[in-house]
């Protein structure tokens, strides 16, 4: 489940994933009520965390839903808070237990930390500029999923 203000009117609306059913966004009238629900994905993986943040600086935030064997998958907001373009990320390894958001390159957008069970944790950058994090300290490896330069433990 992520909070945010998807369709732009300065009321915070809900974007959640049911088991079964699907991934569906819940847009605030402003008093608190949230109607139906707008369906944005069926229930084609388990989800299992979720995210939203604005990646594309429009100032309306994507949904990012992490899967159970499943890539994740970035809901691109159109900008009504009713419209999505699905990207998938990553692999269908493990399950994608944990996202943050920040700035990890420096090129002023953010970028997507992901941890995952029984698979790599990784990063997604910019992908015309992936950057590597110097000395990252990790207990599994970390890597870019486009680019072949793998960070391990630090000795």
């Amino acid at each position: 489940m992520a909070v945010a203000d998807f369709d732009g009117d300065g009321s915070v609306d809900i974007a959640a994933c049911h088991e079964g059913v699907g991934c569906f966004v819940y847009l605030n009238d402003g008093h608190g009520d949230f109607g139906q629900g707008i369906l944005i994905h069926g229930p084609a993986a388990l989800p299992y965390s979720m995210i939203a943040v604005d990646l594309d600086g429009d100032k309306r935030p994507e949904i990012i839903v992490g899967y159970v064997e499943a890539p994740g998958t970035i809901f691109v907001n159109d900008g009504t808070g009713k419209n999505y373009r699905q990207i998938p990320f990553g692999d269908a390894k493990g399950s994608i237990y944990g996202m943050a958001a920040g700035d990890l390159d420096g090129d002023g957008l953010p970028d997507i930390a992901v941890a995952r069970s029984d698979a790599p944790s990784f990063f997604n950058v910019d992908q015309s500029t992936p950057r590597p994090l110097p000395h990252c300290a990790a207990r599994r490896p970390i890597y870019h999923p486009n680019d072949t330069r793998i960070f391990r433990e630090r000795s």
